[in-house]
C-alpha cells in the first residue's frame, strides 16, 4: 500500500514512517498540509494519514481540499492530539473516514489502515437472490425505512430527517458507520436537530413507529420478526466493518416484507448494496443518495451499478419521496388489514 503521512513533528513522522515500512507499505512524508496537496497531485496514494494542527493548511483544510480536487481519493484517516468528542465528530464531518487520537498505538493503527483499505477497495458484490432470508408469515404493525450512511454521513442523514414530516406509519432503522464514542454523541445531537424522537438502539428495545433507532458502536442492529423487537448482535464485521447496513437491511427484509424502504446515502466502500438486494427481492423500494450530491459516491453508486434503485435523489428530495412510499405502503397495509 501506498500511503502518505502529513505530519509536522519530525519524531511522530519518523515513528509512524518505521511502523508502516515494517509492515510492507510505501510511505512518503510531508511537513503540512499544503505539502501533503502537492505530493498527492503529482501521484496518487492508497491512504493518506494526516494530522490536525500544521502549518500552512492544517489537517481538515487538506481533507477538504483532498475530497474536492483528487481522484482517486484515498482512504483518509485524521491522528491527533485533539482528542475531544466535539473534535472527532467535526473531523468525520469533514470528510475523514477515521479517527485516531494520539498517543497512538501502532497495531491499532495498522490494523484501522487495512480494515479502511479494505473497504476502499472491496469489489461489488454479487448478491444471488436465493441467499434472500423468507419473509416471515403475516402483516407487520406498520413499514420500516432502513438507511445506511458512512463517510459524510451524520451531516447528510441528519438534513435528510429533516426534511421527514413526523408520522405514526413508520419506523427508522439507521446504520451510520462509526466508533461507540461517535454513535452516542450522535444520536443526543440528532435528537436535538430533527422533529422525529431518535434512540439509541438496546437490545430487546420495543419499535415504535415514528422513532429514529440508531446502530450502536460495535454491533450490528436487527428487527427480530414477528416481535418486532431490536437485537443487537456481536457477529463478525461485515464489509470490513461492525455495525454494518447488511444485517440491518437483512432483517428488516424479513420482518417487514415489501413494507420495507432501502435507502444508501453517503460512504465509501460497499456497504448496503446487498442488504438492498435482500429488499429489493421481497418487493421493497430502493432509493439512494445522487451520488453526486455525495461526500463520498462509492456505497450510493454500487447499489446504482447493481441495478437495484428506484429513485437517485438529492438530499432535499428524499425525504419527500420517503413519505410518500410510507403513505403508498401504509394504504396497502390497510386494506389487507380490512379483507383479511
Amino acid at each position: 500500500m501506498k500511503v502518505l503521512v502529513a505530519e509536522d513533528n519530525p519524531a511522530s513522522a519518523r515513528l509512524m514512517e518505521r511502523a508502516l515500512i515494517k509492515a510492507g507499505h510505501q510511505v512518503a512524508i510531508a511537513g503540512d498540509g499544503a505539502k501533503a496537496l502537492e505530493a498527492l497531485r503529482a501521484a496518487p496514494v492508497d491512504a493518506l494519514l494526516t494530522d490536525w494542527m500544521m502549518p500552512n493548511m492544517d489537517g481538515i483544510e487538506l481533507i477538504r481540499r483532498v475530497r474536492q480536487s483528487i481522484y482517486p481519493v484515498p482512504f483518509i484517516m485524521v491522528i491527533t492530539a485533539l482528542d475531544t468528542s466535539n473534535a472527532k465528530a467535526y473531523a468525520l464531518d469533514s470528510g475523514a473516514d477515521d479517527f485516531l487520537g494520539k498517543p497512538v498505538t501502532i497495531p491499532e493503527m495498522l490494523a484501522r489502515l487495512t480494515a479502511g483499505y479494505a473497504r476502499l477497495t472491496q469489489a461489488t458484490p454479487r448478491v444471488p437472490l436465493t441467499s434472500v432470508p423468507p419473509v416471515l408469515a403475516g402483516r407487520p404493525p406498520f413499514v420500516a425505512v432502513a438507511i445506511a450512511a458512512s463517510t459524510g454521513g451524520p451531516t447528510a442523514v441528519r438534513d435528510m430527517l429533516a426534511t421527514v414530516s413526523p408520522t405514526d406509519r413508520a419506523a427508522f432503522f439507521i446504520v451510520q458507520h462509526g466508533p461507540a464514542w461517535m454513535l452516542e454523541a450522535y444520536a443526543g445531537r440528532l435528537g436535538r436537530e430533527i422533529s422525529l424522537p431518535v434512540r439509541l438502539a438496546r437490545d430487546g428495545m420495543a419499535i415504535s413507529p415514528g422513532a429514529v433507532y440508531l446502530a450502536p458502536g460495535e454491533r450490528h442492529l436487527l428487527v427480530e420478526p414477528g416481535v418486532f423487537v431490536l437485537r443487537l448482535d456481536d457477529g463478525p464485521p461485515e464489509n470490513f466493518i461492525r455495525p454494518a447496513a447488511d444485517p440491518l437491511f437483512r432483517s428488516v427484509a424479513r420482518a417487514f416484507g415489501r413494507y420495507s424502504i432501502g435507502l444508501v446515502m453517503t460512504g465509501m466502500g460497499r456497504d448496503g448494496a446487498a442488504g438492498c438486494a435482500a429488499i429489493q427481492a421481497v418487493g421493497g423500494p430502493i432509493l439512494v443518495q445522487d451520488p453526486a450530491t455525495a461526500a463520498v459516491s462509492s456505497m450510493p453508486q454500487t447499489v446504482i451499478e447493481m441495478g437495484l434503485v428506484s429513485s437517485s435523489l438529492p438530499i432535499a428530495e428524499i425525504g419527500p419521496a420517503i413519505i410518500r412510499y410510507v403513505d403508498s405502503l401504509s394504504a396497502d397495509l390497510g386494506r389487507r388489514a380490512g379483507v383479511a
